[in-house]
């Protein structure tokens, strides 16, 4: 009787000890944060002109669509216009980019730029908004100045107040310093 109290015993304490490390291993099975990059935006919007799928006509042909781009036109950023950069400036909350960017609008000055840069703009990987745009078919020309780099519709409205940006286009490094000038 007595070897079987003792048993029961070292059982009971195997149990607990059993259940204390499943829930401990139960507790560390949570998220796992690979990378914080800082303030994200959604990019659900993006994925779903992605994965739209194209209608086809009864001869087989697909139609070419007006736009594939989930964004309304005209774009804008009402405090922000054409302009030169009186002297760079450092973003506040610099080190959020994992490349640099630069900002353009559908203006004779943006379109200099983006012309003069094009090349220093490809070779560093640089991603640019188009921040003033009045169509879908004006955004396309604009991309066909510069089709080899990377460029999207968006206003930075809250970029602008936060940095006191007045003027574009503009070339952002990844380290947060904003000037006209692309090295």
């Amino acid at each position: 009787m007595h070897n079987l109290r003792k048993l029961l015993g070292h059982s009971l304490w195997i149990a607990v000890l059993g259940a204390a490390a499943a829930a401990s291993v139960t507790s560390l099975a949570g998220v796992t944060v690979i990378h914080e990059g800082g303030p994200t935006v959604p990019i659900g919007q993006y994925f779903a002109a992605l994965s739209a799928q194209p209608s086809v006509a009864s001869n087989g042909a697909v139609p070419a669509q007006a736009s594939t781009l989930p964004m309304a036109f005209p774009i804008t950023t009402p405090s922000m216009r054409p302009g030169s950069l009186h002297a760079p400036v450092r973003l506040r909350t610099a080190g959020w980019l994992v490349a640099p960017m630069f900002i353009v609008g559908d203006d004779a000055l943006s379109r200099q730029w983006l012309a003069a840069n094009h090349d220093k703009l490809r070779r560093l990987g640089a991603s640019g908004l188009v921040v003033n745009v009045a169509s879908i078919d004006a955004f396309r020309s604009l991309r066909t100045a510069a089709p080899d780099v990377a460029m999207a519709p968006g206003s930075v409205e809250a970029l602008a107040r936060q940095a006191s940006l007045s003027v574009y286009p503009l070339y952002v490094a990844a380290d947060g310093q904003v000037s006209q000038m692309v090295p």
